[in-house]
């Protein structure tokens, strides 16, 4: 396991960015060895205390580990960077569902070789391969990621 990263819109109130950080300091507390950065794009205050660091998602050009995104926006920006570790989008939001216009894009990042799916529930999991014809490698609720990263 290296370096953990975890991709967010902003931390402010989200069931997204609450999650996220919980996970993120549960990460921490647990003394990991690996540290975790949290990289936001829109820079708020928490929703609740984060026991790591933040950053800007333009300081990802730097960062040498996994990285977790949480829309396929950020997975795109990530892709685009020479980090050769594990790259996971956690599709959090089915947000391809209110943009049909931009099919070629979503196709473009959803099925790109590098990138590995995750869905927040099985109905969620259904639908991603439904639309991209890929199954997520897992089913991740609440951003429980542990079990997959230490697998």
């Amino acid at each position: 396991m290296n370096n953990l990263g975890l991709v967010l819109n902003h931390l402010g109130s989200s069931q997204a960015a609450f999650f996220g950080i919980s996970f993120i300091n549960t990460w921490v507390n647990q003394g990991n060895d690996h540290p975790a950065t949290v990289f936001v794009q829109n820079v708020t205050d928490p929703c609740i205390p984060v026991h790591t660091a933040i950053m800007e998602t333009s300081e990802l050009m730097d960062f040498r580990g996994d990285i977790i995104c949480t829309n396929v926006h950020q997975a795109s920006q990530v892709l685009a960077m020479p980090n050769p570790s594990p790259k996971y989008l956690y599709l959090w939001d089915l947000e391809w569902r209110r943009d049909n216009k931009n099919f070629e894009y979503y196709m473009g990042v959803m099925r790109h070789p590098d990138l590995q799916l995750v869905s927040r529930s099985q109905s969620h999991s259904n639908l991603i391969d439904k639309y991209c014809n890929r199954k997520p490698v897992a089913i991740v609720d609440d951003f429980n990621f542990m079990e997959l990263l230490n697998g």
